[in-house]
């Protein structure tokens, strides 16, 4: 990944699977926090995936800094609706029931997988 960001490009880095990749919902692994130092990088993350919230189409990213002003100017006036937005809010609130589905859906693939 280090070598992607030293390019002279924008990387797009899209983690919406990245809460079932370690036990702390993705936490240690993902590069969120590097975007304000990363003049080139962009994280897109959803709750779609890990929240079960599919169908509300919820996510959000972390874009560099000189990027927002572009943003901006495309971005919809209302782009989420209010079930959307309360159930990504309770989501958060409920992270460790979250972090059990997590792992028993994580049961589940190993269990997939090994049939």
């Amino acid at each position: 990944m280090d070598e992607l960001l030293s390019l002279p490009t924008l990387i797009v880095l899209d983690e919406a699977y990245i809460e079932f990749a370690d036990e702390n919902l993705g936490a240690n692994l993902s590069r969120i926090k590097e975007v304000p130092t990363r003049e080139n990088l962009i994280v897109l993350r959803t709750f779609s995936k890990w929240a079960g919230l599919a169908g509300l189409r919820i996510g959000y990213g972390a874009f560099p800094l000189w990027l927002m002003p572009t943003l901006w100017k495309s971005k919809q006036p209302y782009n989420i609706n209010v079930a959307a937005s309360i159930a990504a809010q309770v989501s958060l609130e409920n992270i460790e029931q979250l972090k059990k589905v997590v792992e028993l859906l994580k049961t589940e693939r190993e269990r997939l997988f090994k049939s």
